[in-house]
């Protein structure tokens, strides 16, 4: 057996939380509030060299959601959340991947979790079996997780995971959805943002920020009874990273399901 390609991680991972809610409305206007309370102890052991990394760490959640009704179905909105984002176990596990000896890969049991605070405003009009809902949005992301590749003095890339200082994504969003018939509804969904990353804390012009959008659309039908057809159809301009940008791409989905046994089991097929 040789060591130095041989790898045992155990990751383990304890979250113990407290929530409260509180809604109510008042006449045409209601409103949610939370607050989530959360203590998280983290430990994982490199068994192959005996190596053990802790992080423990105590957060507060508070989320907000009001709505106005206007007269004629028209409704407003506002929200704002924070949310966290944790590191999975492959960008925490420090062994290195050896399988291109010029190309080394390697996870980083120091990352911490990314925090997310958003903002959202947004007004909606509905119509019998339509609706359509624009949102302006704001999302501002502290400890960004990403990789991050350097080269090293023998002239080797290794690429491994590092928490940048901030990131910022803000756009316009358009959703609409349609009921055409019984048999068949469609919605689909329009985002236009800008996206900005800096990643001063680790080097000091690694900043970028670049337009992007994305459009996702889906087609459901009934064929005959029981059964259904849906097509999905999704794509995303490029976006920026640190040190570069992950290309634009598309995905289309097209399934049929079958139900029998008076719908107490069903059959799928999905191409993709």
């Amino acid at each position: 057996e040789d060591l130095n390609q041989s790898n045992t991680f155990n990751y383990s991972e304890q979250i113990h939380a407290a929530y409260v809610t509180y809604a109510r409305e008042v006449g045409k206007f209601s409103f949610q509030a939370g607050l989530r309370a959360e203590q998280a102890f983290t430990e994982s052991v490199l068994v192959t060299t005996g190596e053990t990394f802790e992080n423990d760490y105590f957060n507060l959640f508070p989320t907000l959601h009001t709505v106005y009704e206007l007269p004629k179905d028209q409704e407003v909105m506002f929200s704002y959340s924070r949310r966290i984002n944790r590191p999975s176990v492959r960008s925490l596990n420090p062994f290195t991947n050896f399988a291109d000896p010029l190309n080394l890969r390697s996870g980083n049991p120091f990352l911490n979790p990314e925090y997310i605070n958003s903002l959202e405003m947004g007004y909606s009009k509905f119509w019998k079996g339509t609706s359509i809902t624009g949102n302006v949005y704001y999302k501002g992301i502290s400890n960004i997780i990403q990789r991050f590749k350097f080269i090293d003095e023998n002239g080797v890339s290794i690429t491994t995971f590092e928490n940048l200082a901030t990131g910022r994504n803000y756009g316009l969003e358009l959703i609409s959805r349609v009921t055409f018939n019984k048999k068949w509804n469609a919605n689909a969904s329009l985002n236009a943002f800008k996206t900005e990353v800096d990643g001063s804390n680790l080097e000091g012009d690694l900043n970028n920020d670049a337009f992007g959008a994305s459009l996702r659309v889906m087609n459901t039908n009934q064929l005959w009874k029981n059964s259904d057809l849906q097509i999905t159809g999704f794509w995303r301009s490029a976006r920026p990273i640190a040190q570069g940008r992950i290309d634009a791409f598309y995905a289309f989905n097209v399934a049929i399901r079958q139900r029998f046994l008076n719908r107490k089991a069903s059959l799928t097929l999905r191409v993709r």
